[in-house]
């Protein structure tokens, strides 16, 4: 089976930026929210995340071999990735009105602080820490 990975909400330009329960979508080219109700910034943030992972869902069935999507949401450690994803899904399988969505945390697999200070780098490997090179991957 197929799998189709898609970067959502990040278009040329664009970059969603969460911090501190706050997030704006910096761009020239800013996608228009439909949703002008009193949901607060995280909210909408949300909603338009996931009407957009549907629409991408909708536009792919039927297609050969499209059958799963992988989302997936990168930054630095502390930027509320993990929260954004269980958001989203959430307000998915809302939306479709069926569980099709599901979350899967990458929370946990970096290499421990202790083993970042033993590392040559370790100066490097702690300001870096949330990198490539920083999780245990095995």
């Amino acid at each position: 089976m197929a799998v189709q990975l898609v970067g959502i909400g990040l278009d040329v330009g664009a970059q969603l930026s969460v911090r501190s329960r706050t997030a704006r979508l910096q761009s020239s080219n800013k996608p228009k929210m439909k949703d002008k109700s009193t949901k607060g910034p995280m909210e909408r943030v949300y909603s338009f995340l996931a009407q957009r992972a549907v629409n991408i869902h909708i536009g792919l069935k039927g297609a050969p071999g499209q059958g799963r999507i992988v989302i997936a949401f990168a930054g630095p450690p502390g930027y509320r990735k993990s929260t954004v994803a269980a958001e989203v899904v959430q307000q998915i399988n809302k939306i479709v009105k069926r569980p099709i969505a599901t979350c899967l945390p990458m929370d946990g697999f970096h290499y421990t602080r202790a083993y970042l200070g033993g590392l040559p780098n370790h100066v490097e490997a702690h300001a870096r820490r949330g990198a490539a090179w920083t999780f245990d991957s095995d």
